[in-house]
C-alpha cells in the first residue's frame, strides 16, 4: 500500500478529531458570544428606554409643557409604563430614578421592589456598564442619564441567569474536549506506529551500513511503497559507493606513492645540491647531514611544528650553497683571509639566496631564507644586513648555532679541529651576542643527543 493511501486512511480519524476540537472551539466562542449578546441586549434595552424618554421630552417641548410639573409627571409615568414592557425574562430588572420623584424599580418580571437607601445608591452610578449587588443579587446593568427630566435610566439582568447558561456550556465543552483528546491521542499513537515502523527498519539498516563502514551490505525491503522504493534506491547507491570507493582508494594510493616519489626525488636533489657546495669546500659531505639533524633536534625543542621541523631538516644543508660562487683560492686558503677576501667570502650568503629564491618548493624557499641570514648575529654584528634579535628568521637563528658548532668540530684549511667540550663552551660563551639565549639553552641541554648524532655521522671522531 502506498504511503499516500495510508495517509488518506489515517487522516479520516484526524479530521473527525479536528471537527470535535472545532466544536469545542465553537462552544467556547458561543459562551463568549452569549456573554457579549447579553451585554448588548442590556445596552439595547437601555437605549430603547432612552429613546422613548427623549420622545416624551420632545413632545413636551413641542406643545410647550416642558415647565409644567403635571405634564412632566405624566411623562415620568409614561416612561415607567414603557419600562414595564421591556421586562421579558426571569431575572431582569429596569429602574427609573428621579431626583424629585419617588424612585421606581421593577424586578423579576414586573415584581416591584421596595424603596430603600440601596435604591437611591443606583443614582450615583456613572453612565455605562456596571456590575453591582442589589437586594443581595449580582446584576449586570447599563446606566444612562436624561438631565431634562432629571432621570436615571437603568436596565439589568442577574448574573446568576447568565451563569446558569454558561455552566451548561462549560459542562458540554468539558465532555467534548475530553472525548476529542482521548480519540486524538489514540489515533496519533496508531498513526505514528504505522508510519514509523518501516522508517525505523530502514534507519536500522542504514546505521548498520554506516557503523560497519561496509557499503556492500544492503537494507531489507519489507514494504511495497515509497519507503520500499527508498530502500531499493539506497541499495543501488551503496553498490555505486562501493565501486566508487574502490576506485578512489586505488587512485589515492597511486597519488600518494607518486607524491612520495616526487618528495624523495626533491629531497635527493636538495642533498646533491648541498653536497656540491660542500665538496668545493673540501668537506666529506657529512657536515651537511649533521647540520640538518642538529637543526631538526633544536626545532623540536623550540616547539616548532612537525612540518616545520622536516622543512628545516631538508633546507638546512643548503645554507652554504652560495660558496659555489666563491673562488677556490679564497674558499680553500690555508691561512686567514684579509679584508678584501673576507668581503668576497661574505658574498656567499647573497649568492646562495639568489640561487634558491623564487622557487615554488617550500624546501628551497626555506633554504633561500637560511642561506641569506645564517651569519646574522643576535646582537646585530653579523652580515649581510646586520639584522638582530627576532628580525632574524627562526630557521636562520637555529642554523647559525649548529653551523658554528659543527664548523668548530671540523678541520678546515685555515684551522684545526676543536674538542667537543670546547666547541660547546664556545657556543655558550656567545649566548646573547651571536646566538639567541633560548636556542643556546636547548642546545646545551641536548649535548648527549648532539654527541650521538656527531658520532653516527663522522668518519673521524673527536
Amino acid at each position: 500500500m502506498k504511503i499516500q493511501t495510508k495517509l488518506i486512511y489515517s487522516t479520516i480519524p484526524l479530521l473527525i478529531s479536528a471537527l470535535l476540537v472545532s466544536a469545542l472551539s465553537s462552544s467556547t466562542l458561543a459562551r463568549s458570544a452569549i456573554t457579549r449578546l447579553s451585554i448588548e441586549q442590556l445596552g439595547f434595552k437601555s437605549e430603547q428606554l432612552m429613546i422613548y424618554t427623549e420622545n416624551q421630552w420632545e413632545t413636551l417641548l413641542e406643545y410647550g409643557y416642558d415647565q409644567s410639573d403635571s405634564f412632566r409627571n405624566a411623562a415620568f409615568r409614561a416612561v415607567i409604563a414603557y419600562a414595564r414592557t421591556l421586562l421579558i425574562g426571569e431575572g431582569e430588572m429596569v429602574a427609573v430614578l428621579g431626583v424629585n420623584r419617588e424612585p421606581w424599580i421593577l424586578l423579576n418580571n414586573n415584581n416591584p421592589a421596595s424603596v430603600s437607601s440601596e435604591t437611591m445608591d443606583l443614582g450615583t452610578l456613572d453612565p455605562g456598564f456596571h456590575r453591582i449587588i442589589f437586594h443581595g443579587e449580582h446584576y449586570s446593568v447599563f446606566v444612562r442619564f436624561f438631565p431634562p427630566l432629571d432621570l436615571t435610566l437603568i436596565s439589568g439582568e442577574t448574573e446568576a441567569t447568565l451563569s446558569a447558561e454558561l455552566d451548561t456550556i462549560a459542562g458540554l465543552n468539558a465532555i467534548i474536549t475530553g472525548s476529542a483528546a482521548i480519540l486524538l491521542i489514540l489515533v496519533l499513537i496508531w498513526f505514528s506506529r504505522m508510519l514509523t515502523d518501516p522508517l525505523r527498519s530502514l534507519h536500522h539498516g542504514i546505521l548498520t551500513i554506516l557503523n560497519s563502514n561496509d557499503f556492500s551490505k544492503r537494507v531489507s525491503i519489507s514494504h511495497d511503497d515509497e519507503i520500499g522504493d527508498i530502500s531499493r534506491s539506497l541499495n543501488i547507491l551503496s553498490g555505486e559507493l562501493t565501486r566508487s570507493y574502490s576506485r578512489i582508494k586505488n587512485i589515492a594510493i597511486r597519488e600518494a606513492e607518486a607524491r612520495i616519489q616526487v618528495a624523495d626525488r626533491e629531497q635527493e636533489a636538495l642533498l646533491v645540491l648541498a653536497k656540491a657546495a660542500e665538496y668545493r669546500d673540501q668537506n666529506t659531505g657529512e657536515h651537511i647531514i649533521r647540520v640538518g639533524l642538529y637543526s631538526r633536534l633544536l626545532a623540536k625543542k623550540l616547539g616548532l611544528s612537525e612540518d616545520d621541523c622536516n622543512i628545516l631538516y631538508f633546507a638546512a644543508p643548503l645554507h652554504d650553497v652560495g660558496k659555489i660562487g666563491i673562488p677556490d683560492q679564497i674558499l680553500n686558503k690555508p691561512g686567514s683571509l684579509d679584508e678584501s677576501e673576507w668581503a668576497i667570502m661574505r658574498e656567499h650568503t647573497l649568492i646562495g639566496h639568489r640561487i634558491l629564491k623564487g622557487s615554488q618548493s617550500r624546501y628551497l624557499q626555506a633554504g633561500a631564507e637560511i642561506a641569506l641570514n645564517h651569519h646574522e648575529h643576535w646582537d646585530g654584528s653579523g652580515y649581510p644586513h646586520g639584522l638582530s634579535g627576532y628580525d632574524i628568521p627562526v630557521f636562520a637563528r637555529i642554523l647559525s648555532v649548529v653551523d658554528m658548532f659543527d664548523a668548530l668540530c671540523s678541520r678546515r684549511p685555515y684551522k684545526g679541529q676543536w674538542s667537543f667540550d670546547d666547541a660547546f663552551a664556545e657556543i655558550q660563551r656567545n649566548k646573547d651576542t651571536f646566538f639567541q639565549a633560548e636556542i643556546v639553552g636547548h642546545f646545551i641541554e641536548s649535548k648527549q643527543e648532539i654527541r650521538e648524532i656527531y658520532q653516527a655521522h663522522n668518519h673521524e671522531l673527536i
